[in-house]
């Protein structure tokens, strides 16, 4: 299954994979989630994406013969203070077996 048709799949188990590739050498799949924004929008707190760790436990519950081989987040450190960061990706990798 390519990444766009596992993408279509997410979506109609609930799951609001933004994008979602799959790497031909390893069969592996990666699923981002992020906020999309318009060019020069600012990303708010009401804006942030939940922890990788959240949507690999959608993907476990929804996927029969699901393994999670990855999780990772983007957060915004730039920021001078670290009550201001957000989370605003979130990617997750798996395969199907």
């Amino acid at each position: 299954m390519s990444g766009p048709v596992m993408k279509r799949h997410l979506h109609t188990l609930g799951i609001p994979a933004q994008r979602v590739v799959r790497r031909r050498k390893t069969g592996e799949y990666q699923a981002d989630f992020f906020v999309p924004l318009s060019p020069g929008e600012m990303l708010t707190h009401k804006q942030a994406v939940l922890p990788s760790q959240a949507y690999a436990a959608m993907l476990c519950e929804r996927i029969p013969d699901i393994r999670i081989t990855h999780v990772g987040e983007l957060v915004t450190n730039w920021r001078d203070n670290p009550a201001d960061h957000v989370r605003y990706e979130a990617f997750v990798s798996f395969r199907v077996e």
